[in-house]
């Protein structure tokens, strides 16, 4: 049996481990801030933007879901804040939809190790318009989508059946 004081050895010594983190950027002009948020790490990350600017981006309890469907060719984000609730609230009332433009969601991915170094940005900045916003008990739920590619184009959703020689990029 292994003692603490060997155990705390175990681990000091033990190999870098890493796993992936998402950045969540919460942005719109009227907001009073742009809001840098990840699930992983309960302190403050500091991460480097594409621009080369070093930004902290705060823990946030959320759930980031993700979904798409071939039918329209869109991408769908749902994301549940919890404990934030009221910072978002607080932005939200600010919002006047005769004037202002919906917010936007930016995703980044970085390496996050064990050490508590992060990686330079490991993935294209996916930048998505909020499509909806609700409330309820000590959440907030953000959707953000792509608008449907082929939505406005023909009129027609795309399938498999309908255009057949596009099977291979489904």
């Amino acid at each position: 049996m292994y003692s603490d004081q060997d155990l705390r050895e175990i681990f000091a010594v033990a190999p870098v481990e890493s796993g992936y983190i998402e950045v969540i950027t919460l942005k719109a002009d009227w907001m009073s801030k742009s809001f840098y948020l990840q699930n992983k790490v309960t302190d403050g990350v500091d991460v480097v933007l594409e621009t080369g600017e070093t930004v902290t981006a705060e823990y946030a309890p959320m759930s980031l879901g993700q979904s798409s469907s071939n039918d329209d060719l869109n991408n769908e984000r749902t994301i549940i804040f919890q404990q934030v609730n009221d910072l978002i609230a607080t932005e939200v009332d600010k919002f006047d939809p005769d004037n202002d433009d919906m917010p936007y969601i930016q995703s980044r991915v970085y390496i996050y190790y064990r050490d508590g170094t992060v990686s330079s940005l490991k993935s294209p900045v996916v930048t998505l318009p909020v499509t909806e916003v609700s409330f309820n008990l000590g959440a907030a739920s953000l959707t953000a989508s792509t608008s449907p590619v082929n939505d406005t184009a023909t009129g027609i959703l795309y399938s498999n059946k309908r255009f057949p020689m596009q099977k291979g990029i489904s």
